[in-house]
C-alpha cells in the first residue's frame, strides 16, 4: 500500500486523464492553408487515453500493453470465464480505439489494463477506479483496503509455511506443534485466546454468505483472514524478521526453545493491537463479494463501446 496522498494524487490524476468529448473535422476546406477545415466538438462515450494510463500506473513493459496483441490478449484474459462463451472473442473493436498519435480505451479496456498491470505492479487502486463508476475517492479506497487484504493475507500464508517448515526440521512432538502456533496468535493479541478475540470482534464466519449475527467458530478460524491490512503488513514484517534472524543464528543454537524465543520477540515488537486493525468479514467472503462485483461490472460495461 502506498501513502494516502499518493493514492489521493492518483485519483485526481486519473479524473483528469478522462474524456467525454472529441474533436472532429465537420467540413473539409478545399483550400486549408487559407481557409482552415471547420472543426467541432462532439459528446462522446467516455474513454481514457493509453499514454495515461501508462504513465498513472507505471507498469514495468509498456510495449506489450500497447502492442493490439497484447491489448487483445489483455481484453480476453482478464474478462470473467462466465462472459467469454456469450462474448465475441475480440473484445478490441468496442473497447480500442487507434487514432494517428494515441490509443483510446473504454472504461472496460481500462480496468481489464490494470488487471494485467497487477501482474507486475500493485493496482488495486486503480481497479477499483474503473470498477466503481462516479464513487468517491473514500469510497474506491474503502474497496482497495478490503479487496487489498486478499494478496496480503496469502504472503502472510506462504510465511507461515515458511516458518512451520523451519520448525518442522527441528523434530517437534504433536503438542509443541500446536502449542508455537496457538501461542504465537494469542502473543500477537495480549495473550488472549482465539475464542476471546472472535467475541470482541464479533468475526463472521469465513464462507462466502455468512448469516447475520453468526460468530466464527474458534477451531474452523484462521485470524489471518480477519486481519486488516495494516495488521497484515505488520505480521507480514514481524515473520520475515522471524526468518532472517533464524537463518542467522548459530546452526549449534537452533532448538524448539530458540526458534519460540525469536518468534516471541519478534511478535511483541508489533505495536498493540485494537480491534479497529480487524475486520468482521474473512477474506473468502471478501472474495465472493469481489467476484461479485467484478461479473456485475463486466455485464454492463462489457457492452459499453467506446464509439
Amino acid at each position: 500500500m502506498g501513502k494516502y496522498d499518493d493514492f489521493k494524487n492518483a485519483f485526481n490524476q486519473i479524473n483528469m486523464a478522462r474524456n467525454t468529448t472529441r474533436t472532429t473535422i465537420s467540413a473539409l476546406s478545399l483550400w486549408p492553408e487559407l481557409v482552415p477545415n471547420t472543426l467541432q466538438t462532439i459528446n462522446t462515450n467516455e474513454y481514457w487515453n493509453m499514454a495515461d494510463i501508462l504513465n498513472i500506473t507505471k507498469p514495468d513493459n509498456n510495449a506489450y500493453f500497447q502492442s493490439p496483441i497484447g491489448l487483445e490478449t489483455i481484453l480476453t484474459q482478464n474478462t470473467p470465464w462466465k462472459l467469454i462463451n456469450r462474448t465475441p472473442i475480440n473484445l478490441t473493436p468496442d473497447h480500442v480505439l487507434y487514432s494517428i498519435n494515441n490509443i483510446e480505451l473504454s472504461r472496460y479496456a481500462c480496468w481489464t489494463l490494470c488487471k494485467e498491470i497487477e501482474h507486475n505492479r500493485k493496482t488495486t487502486f486503480f481497479q477499483e477506479y474503473f470498477l466503481n463508476p462516479n464513487a468517491t475517492f473514500d469510497t474506491i479506497m474503502a474497496h482497495t483496503l478490503q479487496s487489498t487484504r486478499i494478496p496480503l493475507r496469502n504472503r502472510a500464508s506462504t510465511l507461515n509455511t515458511q516458518l512451520n517448515g523451519i520448525l518442522n526440521s527441528l523434530g517437534p512432538n504433536k503438542e509443541q506443534f500446536a502449542n508455537f502456533n496457538r501461542e504465537k496468535m494469542e502473543w500477537l493479541f495480549n495473550n488472549r485466546p482465539k475464542a476471546h478475540v472472535i467475541k470482541t470482534c464479533k468475526l463472521m464466519p469465513n464462507i462466502k454468505k455468512p448469516k447475520p449475527n453468526t460468530y466464527a467458530i474458534p477451531s474452523r478460524t484462521n485470524l489471518l483472514d480477519y486481519m486488516g491490512v495494516n495488521l497484515l503488513i505488520a505480521y507480514i514484517n514481524a515473520m520475515q524478521k522471524i526468518i532472517t534472524q533464524w537463518d542467522s543464528t548459530n546452526p549449534k543454537s537452533r532448538c524448539y526453545t530458540t526458534l519460540r524465543d525469536i518468534t516471541y520477540n519478534a511478535i511483541k515488537s508489533i505495536p498493540t493491537i485494537s480491534t479497529t486493525q480487524m475486520c468482521q468479514t474473512g477474506t473468502n467472503t471478501i472474495m465472493a463479494i469481489q467476484q461479485a462485483r467484478e461479473s456485475e461490472f463486466a455485464k454492463k460495461y462489457i457492452n459499453e463501446k467506446i464509439r
